[in-house]
């Protein structure tokens, strides 16, 4: 089970127009928000609050840590990835070294429409 913790984010900016802080207060917290889902960061709620010197947002029971996550890479084609003795060619090392490891590493993704080499990269939380 995650840990979660509630955050308040205040922004101290020069005198804001009155008449704008409704806009300005909704478009921080929405702008904060969408910031928020894209990083994959669970949260119940954000609520805004604007004053003509400050811009706040509370974020209620948000996640304090990102979740891992997995990627599979797809690299060239088996066919293009080795030579006919089965050495690694230029294409199968530099996918590799691209994923940071080594051919030996890599694994065979296959489907209906052929075979490549493949690597899973995993970013932690």
């Amino acid at each position: 089970m995650s840990n979660r913790a509630d955050f308040l984010f205040e922004l101290g900016c020069e005198e804001l127009p009155p008449k704008s802080l409704a806009q300005l207060g909704k478009a921080f917290a929405d702008h904060i928000t969408e910031q928020l889902n894209t990083l994959k960061l669970d949260h119940q709620s954000v609520d805004w609050f604007a004053t003509p010197r400050r811009l706040t947002v509370t974020i209620n029971s948000i996640v304090t840590e990102q979740p891992s996550s997995t990627t599979e890479r797809r690299g060239p084609a088996i066919k293009a990835a080795f030579d006919a003795d089965g050495n690694p060619t230029k294409a199968a090392v530099g996918f590799a070294t691209s994923c940071g490891t080594t051919v030996e590493k890599l694994k065979t993704i296959s489907n209906k429409k052929g075979s490549w080499l493949g690597y899973d990269i995993t970013e932690h939380g």
